[in-house]
């Protein structure tokens, strides 16, 4: 839309896209209607000449683009601002002088008032030449006498249709400023539109400016609100789109927009984006390229953790393949086996474990391949012969489809000493339990959990009768049961009869010794009635070591 159009262009054309539209398919038809003019018209020429006449001087837009289409000689006759005879016997004699021997073969009239010159001068200054019209309506032709080499295409304006646009451009219009000239075209068009608004009087308040000086024009349209729309052609100026502040997305399809500076996107939009576009992916690459490098470098430092972890174990770590090739040793293996690494590198489990013979790593293997981990003692030959005790937990892993077993061995030679050392101390302490005269029990809550051979024979009970039992089948009684062990775990120490599995009955000194709040280690003692006092002088310093 624009705000304005001087009131020679405003009474020309008010669709210069029909104008061009229209040229284009007379141009088209050209052929046709030379079929059917006079005879003197058929003359077939390699290039017809045309002469394109102009309402007015050839500065406004749609007649650079008119010229660009069509590519004619061009007349520009301005007969509404030089409308005097004199004006018009002086385009006559120079027509005359340049179409006298070099008479086009078509003669394009564009608008009303160029029609008019060929036709009242055509028979004497282009006889016989075919005149074809565009942009003329239909009521500027009524009544009008054409001759039959006269033809075109006649122009329906339709101002409804621009008025839609503007108001959905601007909604929130209220009035509309229609903008006509004192010529006949101008009235033509102010009646043409007037007729077109009248359905929309009952919302819209209409201007019409007709017959008015261009300077009361232009003031009166700066004078203007914001939203108050001018009647304007399809043709449209840049410079008042950004005036109003319109987007280019917001008009009509179509529609050609005038004096507009090429932005740089506009010249050079498609390489700037396959640019960025080659930019954004070549950083995404690199982008991706610098994190799978972070990666690795993080990949690359946990390896070599890992393998400074492993090299500086405590423990022995030797890697091996399925065919019992040692494939790594760190550095306490090396120690351990007093070998170098390149020296055990060389070598195979059977030369570190000769008890694994190739028939025992095949069963070994079997049993790893079922379930991927064992933990086994064994003796390793160290250099010089002697063997050493270790314990081995073997895994077996899997890497790029081959699979390769993990040993971690342990020296246990110090474990061994221990071991063998409790075993020691245990068999020593069961012979002397076997061969004390006194029986001994283990005691929890009155229950026996363990018991003596010596306290077997003292009874007649076998170990397995007297573990997990009360120690009531001791006593004669309930009360007597009762009355030891108030005395018992109050004072430590209690005579009394004891029943042994044959029903005798044996004069004992029960003493009790507390592990821990629950559990008590007891003591029996038979009594000797004539030597009772030699037998407690000898219990007692046992007692006290027991106390200890």
């Amino acid at each position: 839309m624009t705000d304005h159009m001087p009131l020679s262009r405003e009474k020309a054309c008010r669709s210069p896209v029909i104008a061009v539209s229209s040229v284009l398919i007379i141009l088209f038809f050209l052929p046709a209607f030379t079929l059917f003019a006079p005879a003197a018209l058929a003359v077939q020429l390699e290039r017809p000449k045309k002469v394109l006449l102009h309402p007015f001087e050839p500065f406004p837009p749609y007649s650079i683009t008119v010229n660009e289409v069509v590519r004619a000689t061009c007349e520009y006759l301005d007969p509404a601002r030089f409308p005097d005879t004199q004006n018009v016997r002086r385009l006559t004699e120079l027509c005359r002088r340049k179409y006298s021997r070099n008479a086009p073969d078509v003669i394009i009239a564009f608008l009303k008032p160029p029609l008019d010159f060929p036709i009242q001068y055509g028979p004497e200054l282009f006889p016989d030449v075919l005149i074809v019209f565009c942009t003329v309506e239909k009521y500027q032709v009524k009544g009008l006498a054409l001759g039959q080499n006269v033809t075109g295409l006649l122009m329906e304006i339709d101002p409804g249709t621009t008025l839609d646009i503007a108001l959905k451009l601007h909604p929130e219009t209220k009035r509309i400023v229609v903008i006509s000239g004192e010529h006949a075209n101008g009235r033509g068009y102010k009646e043409t539109a007037r007729e077109a608004f009248r359905a929309y009087e009952d919302r819209l308040d209409f201007l019409y400016m007709s017959a008015v000086p261009t300077g009361e024009v232009l003031q009166g349209v700066a004078n203007l609100s914001g939203n108050t729309p001018v009647f304007y052609v399809t043709m449209l100026d840049r410079r008042r789109l950004q005036h109003r502040h319109i987007t280019e997305n917001r008009l009509p399809t179509g529609g050609m927009v005038r004096y507009k500076t090429a932005t740089v996107r506009d010249m050079y939009g498609w390489p700037i984006i396959g640019l960025v576009a080659f930019l954004l992916i070549q950083s995404a690459l690199i982008a991706v390229l610098v994190l799978q490098r972070i990666k690795l470098k993080r990949a690359e430092k946990t390896l070599l953790v890992t393998q400074f972890s492993l090299d500086h174990a405590s423990d022995a770590v030797i890697g091996m393949d399925q065919d019992a090739k040692i494939l790594y040793a760190n550095k306490a293996a090396c120690r351990r086996l007093g070998r170098s690494r390149d020296e055990l590198l060389t070598m195979s489990v059977t030369d570190v474990n000769p008890d694994y013979t190739p028939s025992v790593w095949l069963e070994f293997m079997r049993h790893m391949e079922k379930h991927n981990t064992k933990t086994f003692e064994a003796g390793y030959a160290v250099k010089g012969g002697r063997s050493v005790p270790v314990e081995v937990r073997a895994d077996l892993v899997e890497f790029e489809g081959q699979r390769y077993l993990l040993a971690f061995v342990r020296d246990i030679t110090e474990r061994k000493k221990e071991e063998k050392e409790i075993v020691d101390s245990r068999n020593f302490l069961q012979a002397v339990l076997t061969a004390s005269p006194v029986g001994i029990c283990n005691v929890r809550n009155r229950v026996v959990l363990w018991a003596s051979e010596s306290l077997c024979r003292m009874t007649g009970y076998s170990a397995e009768e007297i573990t997990g039992s009360s120690s009531r089948f001791f006593y004669e009684s309930d009360e007597e049961f009762n009355r030891v062990g108030g005395i018992l775990y109050g004072q430590g120490w209690c005579e009394t009869r004891v029943v042994r599995k044959d029903g005798s009955i044996m004069d004992c000194r029960i003493a009790c010794y507390a592990m821990d709040g629950l559990t008590y280690v007891k003591t029996f003692a038979q009594l000797l009635i004539p030597a009772m006092g030699m037998v407690f002088s000898v219990f007692a310093p046992y007692r006290e070591s027991m106390r200890g």
